[in-house]
Order: C-alpha cells, then structure tokens, then sequence
C-alpha cells in the first residue's frame, strides 16, 4: 500500500480541503495503470443509514462526469443493481431543469435511446403527470422520416392498443384523431 489509515475511533479516517479560492488544481485525485480498480468505498455495516457517496457542489460545474475514452469498450459507462425494495435509479429535480435527459448524438448510431424491460408483473413504463401537462408526447420531428411516431404491437391475447377515457368533461374523448 502506498497509503493506509485506520481508525477506531467517531471521527474521520481523512479530510482533505484546499481553501485557496484560486487554487485550479483536483484536491484529490488517484491515477492508476494497472489492472485493478482505482477507488472501492464500501458499507459492511449492514445497519448503517448513511450514504456511501455523497457529491455535491456550490459551483458552476456539473456534479459528477462519468465518461468513457475508450471506443472499444462495450461495458455500460455506469451500472447501478441492487436486491433491494428501493428504486434502482431516482433522480429528482426540485428546480426548473429536466429530470433526466438521454440524447444520442451520432446520425449512424441505430440504438434506442431507452431502452427498458421487464420480467416482472407490471408496467415496463409508467407515466403520470399530476399537474397541467400530458402523460407522455411523442414526434417525429424530420420531414424525410417515414417510421411512425408511436407503435404497439403484442404476441398476448390483450390488445395492442387499449384506449380508455374516464374525463367527465366535454373534451374527454377515448380517441381524438385529426389529420
């Protein structure tokens, strides 16, 4: 090891600050050639609420960057499992940005841009809105593009498309079509 600390005691094993507000330098950085991983922060106490990871900035900048240089590798740049009840992923927004924005920028790429599946018994996805605004939009929005802007298709005995409308109101048509 190049660098080891333990302690047994209630405060911290390390702490590392740079108060110098013109210091352009990373405050911890590890670099490693080898074949092994360069970082492991890991909870073995199995009664621990606290997180693993905390990140977060007062900046400009981006939170973190997870980024792979590496054109030839087909490993996901993040991989998120977990066996418990919890949400796999959360991200919630509580100012005006998105919640979450996926873009494939490369015209060969022929991908999904999500992809999601299922084998359990419900909902592969989920959409509901509480406020004003749609559950879901859906466009094409490229006048030489012949591929429908939503499809549905099944191999069940369930319809592919079931369409049912519970508004009470004039505009609560099951079905508006306009051409």
């Amino acid at each position: 090891n190049v660098m080891e600390a333990t302690t047994n005691g209630a405060g911290r094993v390390m702490f590392l600050q740079n108060t110098n507000a013109a210091n352009v330098s990373n405050v911890f950085e590890v670099t490693t050639n080898g074949t092994g991983k360069t970082g492991v922060l890991q909870n073995t106490n199995a009664s621990n609420v606290n997180n693993v990871l905390d990140i977060s900035t007062n900046g400009l900048g981006r939170s973190a960057l997870f980024q792979n240089s590496n054109a030839a590798n087909t490993a996901p740049n993040a991989s998120f499992i977990s066996n418990a009840p919890g949400d796999g992923l959360q991200s919630l927004m509580t100012g005006t940005g998105k919640a979450g924005l996926f873009n494939i920028n490369n015209p060969a790429n022929a991908n999904f841009t999500i992809d999601a599946s299922s084998n359990g018994t419900n909902n592969v996805i989920n959409s509901l809105n509480t406020g004003l605004g749609r559950a879901g939009f859906f466009q094409v929005n490229n006048s030489a593009s012949t591929a429908d802007a939503l499809s549905a298709v099944t191999n069940g005995v369930g319809a592919s498309w079931a369409i049912r409308g519970t508004s009470t109101g004039t505009n609560g048509a099951g079905l508006f079509i306009q051409s």
